[in-house]
């Protein structure tokens, strides 16, 4: 019931994005490795919206709650696969994850809108496979992060 009521609030108006930059770094055997310091990025963006922008309502629950387009670049090369986590660190009972994507295959680089069936999906905050869009309460303002 609280989940309905959750869903039914409308708040599209207060979402924002906020793609992070997640920093990866390796060993592989017979590579000298670089030490601590030394990491790589991936660079994560969505042509349906710009880092700090509003989610557009398509991708919420106040709308037809599709993953939005994403796209990828600078993924480290012996990458085997990719995972992606989407998740909001505003939520009053701590850090909500709206999609769980992993095996992704190191090659590819984007997800198309409503993407499904690329890869695994894991069990997202909603206790649902697949992407469950952002739905905060009405008034608050909360930030989503895209890590992959």
């Amino acid at each position: 019931m609280e989940e309905c009521r959750h869903q039914t609030l409308s708040r599209y108006r207060i979402l924002v994005l906020l793609i992070v930059l997640l920093g990866i770094s390796g060993c592989q055997p017979g590579v000298e490795d670089p030490g601590d310091e030394a990491t790589m990025s991936i660079h994560v963006t969505s042509t349906a919206f710009n880092e700090g922008e509003n989610i557009p309502k398509e991708y919420s629950c106040d709308g037809e709650n599709l993953s939005p387009p994403l796209a990828w670049s600078d993924v480290p090369q012996g990458t085997q696969s990719l995972v992606l986590i989407v998740d909001d660190p505003d939520a009053p009972s701590g850090t909500f994850v709206h999609w769980v994507v992993y095996d992704l295959p190191a090659d590819l680089a984007s997800l198309p809108e409503g993407a499904s069936g690329i890869g695994r999906e894991g069990v997202n905050g909603f206790r649902k496979s697949g992407f469950g869009g952002p739905c905060p309460p009405r008034g608050s303002t909360h930030r989503y992060f895209f890590k992959l």
